[in-house]
């Protein structure tokens, strides 16, 4: 067996077992959610087998790790729908760092997107299934442009690891980043993020902010490094996530625009395209993933206990939730790059890359960010959420939940307190300037610190406009409705006239052939060249319409 498939087939084979299992096996017994967490645990033997490079290792890695958390965090959740599409969702994103060939990758980078967009509709709602189809043209759109991309290039037959695309000006270039921006949500091709991930279900959403944004992060830190724009593209999309997080009042929607955010980052380390700012964008994707699923863990926990999601309907739950929210703020305080969590590790890395390459500019707008992110998170969130004097109901959170976020902190805590942990198996070991990087130093953590506590003065001086408020949040994904809703209302208005036409046509056409084929002077016979072409006009012309009627309706 090749390396891509020993990652790729355990999920693929618990895939097969839990879909032939009898419906009322597996809803009534344990043994389909054995097979579905027990998948994870195969492949990561495997991979601690294998002999991956560096890269390849360190997103498979995380890769299997979230499988494994996510997967407990559902233990509770009798769905086959919502097993097999997970399972089949997180085999094809290892299956894609994994890949060694241009086929493999392009299957894998296609089965991604079945898998993902089942595991939307699993949640079976009306909302789901709406989003779902949305998520599937941004993707189908997606995976059109890689693999378009990749047979204008010609690059099936050629080598797959080791190739660095340096020029974008190349068309099957072109179409390839294009593609992989895309998943990477980067603004304004983003809005599948905040606008589908809401309506999933709040366990999907573990796996969905996992493997996404961060596969299309490997593609792009394997083929794109060192590409100019990403710093700008990055920079961007780490402002531009945080100012509609601040502004979401749904706390999954809040969380969505903040995987835009630090994907941002992740973007960015990749432009600035040293070894150093590579490996920083590879350990913030590695620290993202843990975080973030933390985060995602304790949405989802809240959901569950209260039956809310909005932060207007949420308050005064501390005593009530202690677990979660202490898991909650670790993983806050993870995302905002606070000293002794791993976001703390990773996203330093990525702003002193800034530094060194002198992009003052770069690293202002990512210290914003990072205001920003504790901000809308760990003050506004937290706050709103967990503080306050409303009177909630809650009912007991399972077992399996409390023990998937509880892991889940520790790896956070682990990692933030013994960074060598990640920069070992880093493809450059965290290296800058002769030396292992040692986020520990004076300035970092003064630095961090300053940033925590700008956001808490921020809080306390606009607290009233920071105050959540229920809004509908509009932005390119409504322009993207908008526009898609004006164009197909436009096609049923032309299409309503184009078939009257064709209607008013044919009936002429029927009475005139009617009286001609009568006629002692028949046009059919070419007694009456007048008549003829007046009949000749009138045919072409249905003839035209039927045809142009033909081709909108296709």
């Amino acid at each position: 067996m090749t390396t891509f498939e020993n990652y790729f087939y355990p999920f693929f084979i618990s895939l097969i077992l839990i879909w032939l299992m009898p419906l009322s096996t597996y809803t009534k017994g344990k043994i389909g959610k054995l097979i579905h967490v027990s998948a994870p645990l195969v492949s990561m033997y495997f991979l601690l087998q294998g002999s991956l490079p560096e890269l390849k290792f360190v997103f498979a890695f995380v890769f299997v790790l979230i499988s494994f958390l996510s997967s407990l965090n559902g233990f509770h959740l009798k769905n086959k729908l919502h097993d097999c599409s997970s399972l089949f969702y997180a085999g094809s994103a290892i299956g894609v760092v994994t890949s060694s060939s241009w086929l493999n990758f392009l299957l894998c980078w296609e089965m991604m997107l079945l898998g993902s967009v089942f595991l939307i509709l699993s949640n079976n709602t009306p909302e789901s299934r709406s989003a779902g189809i949305k998520y599937f043209y941004f993707h189908l759109i997606s995976g059109s442009l890689v693999m378009f991309g990749i047979a204008m290039g010609n690059l099936a037959g050629q080598q797959f690891d080791g190739i660095l695309f340096t020029n974008i000006n190349e068309p099957h270039v072109l179409l390839i980043l294009l593609g992989v921006l895309i998943n990477a949500a980067v603004p304004p091709l983003h809005s599948w993020v905040p606008d589908v991930y809401p309506k999933s279900s709040p366990v999907a959403n573990v796996f969905l902010s996992a493997f996404t944004t961060k596969a299309a992060v490997y593609v792009l830190i394997q083929f794109f490094t060192a590409l100019d724009p990403l710093i700008y593209i990055g920079a961007i999309m780490a402002i531009y996530g945080v100012v509609f997080a601040m502004m979401s009042n749904n706390i999954r929607q809040l969380l969505s625009y903040h995987i835009v955010s630090q994907v941002g980052y992740m973007v960015a380390g990749v432009g600035i395209g040293t070894p150093f700012s590579v490996d920083g964008s590879t350990a913030h994707a590695f620290s993202h993933i843990l975080y973030k699923g933390l985060l995602f863990m304790s949405a989802s926990s809240l959901i569950y206990v209260t039956g809310k999601e909005k932060i207007t309907q949420l308050g005064g739950l501390l005593k009530k939730t202690p677990l979660i929210f202490i898991c909650f703020i670790i993983g806050a305080l993870s995302i905002a790059g606070a000293p002794g969590f791993n976001g703390f590790i990773s996203k330093s890395m990525i702003v002193e890359s800034a530094h060194i390459a002198h992009l003052d500019t770069i690293m202002i707008a990512l210290n914003i960010a990072s205001i920003g992110t504790f901000l809308s998170i760990g003050i506004k969130m937290g706050w709103f959420v967990f503080f306050g004097r409303k009177n909630i109901s809650v009912k007991k959170l399972p077992l399996n939940m409390s023990l998937a976020m509880t892991l889940s902190s520790l790896l956070c805590i682990a990692f933030g307190i013994k960074p060598d942990l990640l920069y070992k198996i880093l493809p450059g070991k965290a290296m800058i300037e002769g030396s292992i990087y040692n986020p520990w130093g004076k300035t970092h953590v003064i630095h961090s610190l300053e940033t925590l506590g700008i956001a808490v003065l921020v809080f306390l001086i606009f607290k009233k406009q920071i105050t959540p408020k229920e809004k509908v949040i509009k932005e390119f994904g409504h322009l993207y409705s908008k526009i898609l809703s004006n164009a197909l209302n436009a096609s049923i208005v032309f299409s309503k006239k184009i078939s009257k036409n064709i209607e008013l046509e044919t009936g002429k056409l029927l009475k005139t052939s009617k009286r001609d084929i009568y006629s002692e002077n028949s046009t059919i016979i070419g007694e009456n060249p007048s008549k003829m072409a007046t009949l000749g006009e009138r045919l072409l012309t249905a003839l035209f319409l039927v045809l142009v009627f033909l081709i909108i309706v296709k």
